[in-house]
């Protein structure tokens, strides 16, 4: 009989690919057929149509029977496209310092908040906040699929530096011991642009009256100064 021969059937597609979280509605000939819808471990349906929410690519079997008993399998194979983000970039930084924060490359559409409002729309952002921050990016790929995280920004106050000498008068040719604020990982004094000392404490000798200037840096590098003047 032409009609049980005639059983092979086609599905419209034989390979899809959905965005994680969409459905997809599986769909079999028209006709006078039963239906048995598979996986690979699976039985999922008996109708024309069935719709799908897969959380990994599967390959889905229809089997269809004809009113003569003949059997016919298709497959379609569905791709699940999804994409991650770890940004792994939390860090701190010093009071009116910036830090650069970067995003995967290659990606339709990159946005970045402070929480407030969009600051940012390429895939690496430099920013100087002046208070603990924590910055999204929203990023979307060429077929649409999005991902979000986080980087937080502790910013740290600058120190209180404090030289302990006050403003002084010298002769000429004399020296004057300058002594700067204990507790600091490193010492910096300058007068104008030439470091006058490394230490906490120098001595100085100025040739003629000479504002000197300390910078100081606390165990996280993050720096204070002070000055004092020596007259002649």
């Amino acid at each position: 009989d032409d009609g049980f021969c005639d059983c092979e059937i086609s599905l419209q597609s034989n390979e899809v690919t959905i965005l994680l979280g969409e459905n997809y509605t599986l769909t079999g000939p028209s006709g006078d057929y039963d239906y048995l819808w598979e996986t690979e471990t699976d039985s999922i349906g008996n109708t024309q149509t069935k719709e799908v929410t897969p959380t990994d690519t599967t390959k889905y079997y229809l089997t269809t029977t004809n009113t003569y008993g003949c059997a016919s399998t298709d497959s379609i194979l569905v791709n699940v496209h999804w994409i991650e983000l770890y940004l792994n970039q939390d860090t701190a930084i010093c009071y009116e310092d910036s830090v650069t924060l970067y995003g995967p490359s290659n990606m339709a559409m990159y946005n970045w908040s402070d929480g407030i409002e969009i600051i940012g729309y390429n895939d690496s952002i430099i920013v100087n906040p002046s208070s603990n921050t924590q910055f999204t990016l929203d990023i979307t790929d060429n077929l649409g699929a999005s991902a979000t995280d986080s980087a937080q920004v502790t910013v740290r106050l600058l120190p209180s530096v404090s030289i302990l000498s006050n403003d002084t008068s010298i002769n000429f040719g004399e020296c004057t011991p300058l002594y700067g604020p204990p507790g600091f990982s490193n010492y910096e004094w300058l007068n104008e642009d030439t470091i006058a000392g490394t230490t906490q404490d120098i001595d100085s000798c100025p040739p003629d009256t000479t504002q000197y200037y300390l910078s100081a840096s606390d165990q996280y590098g993050c720096t204070g100064i002070d000055s004092v003047k020596v007259s002649i």
